[in-house]
């Protein structure tokens, strides 16, 4: 071959790489900004979780508190003892349910009342279900073992 075509096959292929160089360092140079703007895009989205974050647990930390307050204002009855022994303890102390001013003096002592639920009547289809939504039932409303066949007949 030639020193003229070899010079000139050299000088397109230098042409041609120095194309190429070019064309990667754009790319390249996109690709960054790309990568730059979804790390901006990140980390305020991060911040605005970690804000949002930081708001609930807050909130939390508040409703805790209050939970706690209330807690230890409210006398709880042992889980032992059975509705007639509640009905009974809320008729010896007559101050259940009034303000303070009534009390002469005393605490007030209020009973915290759940919502009733129906129990479930049997219609003679889906046993199964039926026993599911029935041991719900027990559990929601925390009946002792022994009321269990008496409720359910």
């Amino acid at each position: 071959m030639a020193p003229d075509m070899r010079t000139t096959k050299t000088k397109r292929l230098e042409e041609s790489i120095e194309l190429t160089k070019k064309e990667t360092n754009h790319k390249y140079e996109l690709l960054v900004t790309l990568v730059k703007e979804q790390g901006q895009k990140l980390n305020t989205t991060t911040n605005c979780h970690g804000t949002q974050i930081e708001d609930i647990k807050n909130l939390l930390s508040g409703l805790a508190q209050q939970l706690e307050f209330v807690m230890q204002r409210i006398p709880f009855a042992t889980r032992e003892s059975s509705q007639g022994r509640d009905k009974q303890a809320a008729h010896q102390n007559e101050s259940i349910g009034r303000p303070s001013y009534f009390n002469e003096g005393r605490p007030a002592v209020f009973k915290v009342h759940r919502p009733k639920h129906l129990f479930l009547i049997f219609r003679g289809d889906d046993v199964h279900r039926w026993l599911y939504k029935c041991n719900q039932y027990f559990e929601i409303e925390d009946i002792e073992d022994f009321e269990k066949l008496k409720l359910s007949s």
